[in-house]
Parts: structure tokens; C-alpha cells; sequence
């Protein structure tokens, strides 16, 4: 049935059939999975002075706090088709280590309450377009004791080598939970996180050294678009026309775009995205 607001659909056959899950039911996930019983709504300010009218349509943000164990988790909603980075301030609160879970509303079955890697508290965080991510902020580090964006047999090694060891330094190595000593409790944690979590990939930088540059004049007819890839670029969404903004036209791996032969006597506008699965980079417009 295709009925709205529903959390999991399910055929019309009465005696036989499937069920599909909906959006809606990891978006609800990424608030009632984490906003436990004995947590406080908290206030957050933001440093785009964005009152609640202006964040409807754009990036809306709520934040819960639970004092016994020091959990902060915060939940955007971002309706905009851009993505949004944000940082980080936590005045008061002992934060170690955040922790995104991530569901993207334009994706089908990936990015479903996934679970990304823990970030350290000052990286900025992208959230992206048509999503709602949750943010968990806890006072140790989640597992990865080497520091290498994976939980494996590597961490288990380092907290087994300083296994009962004291006096050690808050969220390095193999003490996990902040209480200055490697034991059961950091097991539990790395056990918890083991082999459930992948690297969450940066954005990716914008492409330079564009060709032709820009005003660029006397430009043959019949010339390729040129461009250098920003690091951790995986593709690249390609604009061009005569109009401003010029229009999308592919997304591709190469550097190089052939536009066919160009109208005489006529400007040209272009622009090229960098893209990588954690969202998109958009350059500016360049003419000639």
C-alpha cells in the first residue's frame, strides 16, 4: 500500500507479499535511537544568528544532553539540496570523540542510520543535502585505538599489550573510556564498535587551474575545458553553455571536456564540481 507518512509498506497480497521500509522509519531512527529516557533537550546557538523561520527549508538542529554519562547527541535535519558544514563548540561538557550516523533521503538503500567513524571534536562535518544526521558526542574515543578510521585486530593488539596498565593518558591507545586504566570497560567498547564502522570520507577540495581561464579571450573554437582535480575528488559534475548559470550537462571521471565546436562571437560559461560520495564542492563560474 502506498499510503503517506507510513514507516514500512507492505504489499497488497493478503496472503502473501513483502514489506519495504521507508525513509521516514531510519529519519525517526536518527532521533529515537539516541534520544534516550533521562536526557534534557539543551539549547544551541548558532553562530548564523538563524532564527527557526529561517531554518525550515535549510539546516534545523536540536541538541540532548544526559549528565550521568556525559552524552551529547545533536540531530540535523537539513531540507536544503546543498550540503552544510558545520563545526562544533561544547562549552562545559568533556567531548572526546563524535560519532555521525548518517540517513540521506536521496539514496535508496545506502546511508540508512549508517554508522560512520568516530571525528575528533574541532573537524568540521559535512551533513549532507536531503538528510538527517545524528551526532554522537561521547568522553572517549570509540574503539580505534590506533587511530586508523577502522576497528580491528590492530586496536585489539594495542589494548591487549597495555591491557591493566594505570596512570595512562585520558583517550590514547588502548584506554578508551577516559577512566585512566585499560580494562573490561574499554573491551566493551571496542567490542562494541568492532567491525561496524567505516572511515567517514572528507569533501572533496574544489578544482583549480581552470583552462581557459577566466575572461579568457581568442579561444579556439574547437578547445577542450581543462581542469586539476582537488584531492579526494572521485568525479566531476560538468556545466556549460552560453547562459549564466550555465546548465549541467555530465558528470565524468576525466579532467578534460570536449564541447564540440563553440558558436563564434559568443561567451561561454562553465563550471565544474568536485564530487565524491560524501557530497559535492561547487566552484564558481569562469567564462571566456
Amino acid at each position: 500500500y502506498d499510503y503517506k507518512d507510513g514507516l514500512v509498506y507492505i504489499d497488497k497480497n493478503q496472503t502473501d507479499g513483502n514489506y519495504y521500509e521507508s525513509k521516514m522509519l531510519w529519519g525517526m531512527g536518527n532521533f529515537s535511537r539516541f534520544i534516550r529516557p533521562g536526557m534534557k533537550r539543551v539549547a544551541v546557538y548558532r553562530s548564523d544568528n538563524a532564527t527557526p523561520d529561517d531554518t525550515v527549508k535549510d539546516l534545523m538542529v536540536s541538541a540532548y544532553y544526559k549528565s550521568d554519562d556525559g552524552i551529547v547527541v545533536v540531530v540535523f535535519v537539513n531540507w536544503a539540496n546543498e550540503d552544510k558544514p558545520v563545526e562544533f563548540n561544547f562549552p562545559g561538557v568533556s567531548v572526546a570523540s563524535l560519532v555521525p550516523y548518517v540517513t540521506k533521503g536521496n539514496s535508496n538503500s545506502q546511508d540508512n542510520l549508517t554508522a560512520y567513524i568516530a571525528l575528533k571534536p574541532d573537524d568540521t562535518i559535512a551533513v549532507p543535502a536531503r538528510s538527517v544526521v545524528t551526532i554522537v558526542g561521547m568522553p572517549f574515543s570509540p574503539g580505534d585505538c590506533d587511530e586508523d578510521g577502522k576497528v580491528d585486530s590492530e586496536d585489539l593488539a594495542i589494548l591487549a599489550a597495555q591491557w591493566r596498565e594505570t596512570n595512562c593518558d585520558n583517550w590514547s591507545g588502548g584506554e578508551l573510556t577516559g577512566n585512566n586504566k585499560v580494562d573490561f570497560e574499554d573491551l566493551a567498547v571496542l567490542a562494541h564498535y568492532w567491525l561496524g564502522a567505516t572511515k567517514m570520507p572528507p569533501l572533496p577540495a574544489p578544482v583549480s587551474n581552470p583552462n581557459p581561464y577566466d575572461s579568457a579571450r581568442d579561444i579556439d573554437l574547437n578547445a577542450d575545458l581543462e581542469w586539476t582535480a582537488g584531492d579526494d575528488a572521485t568525479s566531476h559534475d560538468v556545466y556549460f553553455g552560453t547562459s549564466n548559470p550555465p546548465p549541467f550537462v555530465c558528470n565524468q571521471t576525466a579532467t578534460i571536456f570536449d564541447p564540440n565546436t563553440m558558436a563564434e562571437d559568443t561567451v561561454h560559461y562553465w563550471r565544474i564540481d568536485a564530487v565524491n560520495m560524501w557530497g559535492t564542492t561547487t566552484s564558481v563560474i569562469w567564462r571566456f
